[in-house]
């Protein structure tokens, strides 16, 4: 998806060397027709038991079982590909993955196609290479069979020029043979049968009525050793067979375990031709993907309904209707429709809410989650160019843990390593959507991230760099706004069009008020500095990140109508901290400031309603008004109030339902519902959790018994 979006934007043409993960994005892949290099690098663990599999996620499991069909996938979808050997270790390890690949689906034909004629027509060299034909280069390989299959490559020409890959031994000693050992007591006659492909020929020996497999068969131009066990023909030990075969005849000296050396003599009676290998019909059923294909994955889409009614629950509106007891919720098409007592409609769906409590979806306006590696863009004291919507991860199973804590709302952001960092996006938990842009909640404001006080200027980053004071981080902040205005100017007034600066840009958006600051500050003094800031050049909107110190400037964080966001009661954990307080959140309730709290870490944000509790103990604020700050006021500061946040005739039908009193430490999210669709079921989550134990020891018992089974193949390719 971020390749899709660079090419959009910029308008390319591009190729995508795939991961051997496209399988999990096929739909997006068969619209948009884009060619792909793939590799056939399929994944490997070490444990060779249960117990050292401790580590290794049903993800990585269910990938290990299913990339082997990811080729197929693709063909099957009419999706066109290209093989590389990138990724993996060595030749070997690449046709035998290939073979694994056709193993699963794959034709020949189009695996023939994918190693030629779809790489050449995608370096545009089709016309001389590729194929076959009249008047094309002579670039061909010979082999004694189907590759695809047994059959090994013997010569590469390229044009006029022959690499030998495999020397064709002068010598066929597969057959029967009449063999006479010359041994210093007596001569020993007996018989010798000879089978199997040259590099890897077996046999067996006849004595008297003894019958001995051969140990070992190696061949030299015209030189053959055999190698066994003499002890049936009363020679303890090991017998040697050096000899050459000429005319039907093989001859030559051996070694006795004693170290005596004596001569043989063998005459080829009957040939045995190679035996082609019966094929083995290995059925590889394909395993059923759920979304994502990881732990606690469902399957998508969701059912969805057109009517829901809940009838006779709790109703915690976070409205000025405050907490409706007895009440009931009529939902249609994704919306809340109606909220009542005694409501009748036919409906697709009633949920009896008896003794339950129904709240809004709880929004988290501070978080890390579902983002693809780093939060962090180190590398500049400025990156506000860096889009956290473009390295979402839809797969991140924060998400669906947190639809169990009842959080269905987050806003994504950059980390506070810089100055200016990146833009934020804010996102809805849709778990199970393949496309991160799915998960992109579109009415939200545009945010950019700032950071004050210790983080920008060196925090837990080892760097050497300006700024290293809080004066030059406001310095590098003013600078930027300035050469934003001055960007803006220069556009307007240039005779031609102006390269598009991406770090200006949403820089110029927060000057414009099109995108609201939000600032990662502790201290009341810098938050003072920024709010002189903002007067400075007439940006209108601000909300402010932790802000420990917050309630020692209620005027002015009053006077400019800030936004704050809050931890309930974190403080002292580094030294700008230390003068953090739990009764923060409630004071600056109580004077009119829309005050949310966060959570900044993926776990607090599973225990956003206790969190919330504690303002009922720091500050003594109405249970309805506590829940407020997790629901209705983050809404507000991320301009999504008119859809989310309450539970209001018109807004999205985002709720949860409560065993209990959802500000109690006891009581738990029974299910958790988007739009009128359910996300999570905590009985469906119980039901989940056997499922996916079930599904984890099957794929590791199947892993061990292929390793095993490769072992004793010798890996052989």
């Amino acid at each position: 998806y971020r390749v899709l979006k660079i090419k959009k934007e910029f308008d390319l043409d591009v190729v995508i060397k795939g991961s051997s993960y496209e399988y999990r994005q096929i739909d997006i892949l068969k619209k948009e027709k884009l060619p792909i290099i793939i590799p056939l690098n399929f994944p490997q663990f070490d444990f060779e038991n249960p117990e050292e599999a401790i580590d290794v996620s049903l993800e990585e499991l269910i990938h290990w079982e299913y990339a082997p069909f990811n080729p197929k996938k693709l063909w099957e979808n009419g999706i066109e590909f290209s093989f590389t050997t990138y990724g993996t270790k060595d030749l070997n390890e690449f046709f035998r993955n290939l073979k694994e690949a056709i193993k699963r689906g794959l034709p020949q034909s189009y695996t023939l196609k994918a190693l030629t004629e779809n790489p050449a027509k995608l370096i545009g060299v089709y016309d001389i290479l590729g194929s076959i034909e009249k008047g094309k280069l002579a670039h061909f390989i010979i082999t004694d069979g189907n590759i695809f299959e047994d059959g090994k490559i013997y010569e590469v020409w390229i044009e006029d020029k022959v690499y030998k890959i495999k020397e064709e031994p002068l010598i066929k000693p597969q057959g029967k043979w009449e063999i006479t050992l010359y041994l210093p007591e007596k001569e020993l006659k007996g018989n010798l049968e000879i089978k199997g492909d040259f590099d890897r020929l077996i046999g067996e020996i006849l004595f008297e009525n003894e019958k001995i497999t051969l140990k070992k068969i190696d061949i030299s131009l015209k030189h053959i050793d055999i190698t066994f066990d003499s002890q049936k023909i009363g020679y303890p030990g090991i017998i040697f067979l050096s000899g050459v075969i000429e005319n039907k005849t093989f001859k030559g000296k051996g070694i006795l375990p004693d170290g005596k050396e004596f001569e043989f003599n063998a005459i080829l009676k009957e040939a045995i031709e190679r035996e082609e290998r019966k094929k083995q019909i290995e059925v590889y059923k394909e395993p059923q993907l759920l979304s994502p294909p990881s732990e606690f994955g469902i399957k998508f889409p969701l059912k969805e309904y057109k009517s829901i009614l809940i009838k006779n629950g709790t109703i915690w509106t976070s409205s000025q209707k405050g907490i409706l007891k007895e009440h009931d919720i009529l939902i249609k098409d994704g919306k809340f429709y109606k909220i009542g007592k005694n409501l009748k409609e036919k409906v697709d769906l009633i949920i009896d809410a008896t003794g339950k409590h129904i709240t809004p979806g709880i929004v988290d306006p501070h978080s890390h989650i579902a983002i693809k590696g780093e939060n962090n863009e180190t590398g500049d004291i400025v990156t506000s160019e860096v889009r956290i919507e473009d390295v979402l991860d839809p797969y991140d199973i924060s998400i669906y843990r947190l639809l169990a804590g009842g959080v269905t709302v987050s806003n994504v952001l950059h980390g506070s390593a810089n100055s200016i960092g990146g833009q934020n996006i804010v996102i809805k938990h849709k778990w199970g959507v393949k496309n991160p842009e799915e998960l992109i909640f579109k009415k939200a404001i545009l945010t950019l991230k700032f950071a004050l006080g210790e983080n920008p200027v060196g925090g837990d980053y080892e760097r050497e760099r300006f700024p290293q004071t809080r004066m030059g981080v406001e310095e590098i902040i003013k600078n930027k706004f300035k050469e934003a205005i001055d960007y803006k100017l220069e556009k307007e007034n240039s005779k031609y069009p102006l390269r598009k600066n991406l770090e200006l840009e949403p820089i110029l958006e927060v000057i414009e008020n099109k995108r609201m600051p939000y600032v990662h500050a502790y201290r009341a003094d810098e938050m003072i500095m920024f709010l002189n800031l903002l007067k400075e050049f007439g940006i209108k909107k601000v909300s402010f990140q932790h802000a420990l110190e917050a309630y020692k400037i209620i005027d002015k964080l009053k006077e400019f109508n800030a936004y704050v966001t809050v931890f309930s009661d974190l403080w002292a954990y580094k030294f700008e901290a230390y003068d953090g307080i739990p009764y923060n959140a409630s004071m600056l309730f109580k004077n009119g400031i829309i005050v949310s709290l966060h959570s900044d870490f993926s776990e607090i944000a599973r225990r956003l309603n206790t969190e919330a509790e504690k303002t009922m103990k720091y500050g003594n604020l109405k249970e309805e008004d506590a829940l407020k700050l997790i629901t209705i006021y983050p809404a507000i500061q991320l301009g999504i109030d008119k859809f989310v946040g309450s539970i209001e005739e018109g807004k999205d039908a985002d709720f949860v339902i409560w065993d209990g009193n959802p500000l109690s430490t006891y009581s738990k999210v029974l299910e958790t519902w988007i739009e009128g669709k359910k996300y999570f079921d905590r009985e469906e989550d119980l039901r989940m959790r056997e499922r996916d134990e079930k599904e984890r020891f099957r794929i590791i018992q199947k892993y061990l018994m292929e390793r095993k089974e490769r072992k004793m193949e010798g890996e052989r390719p």
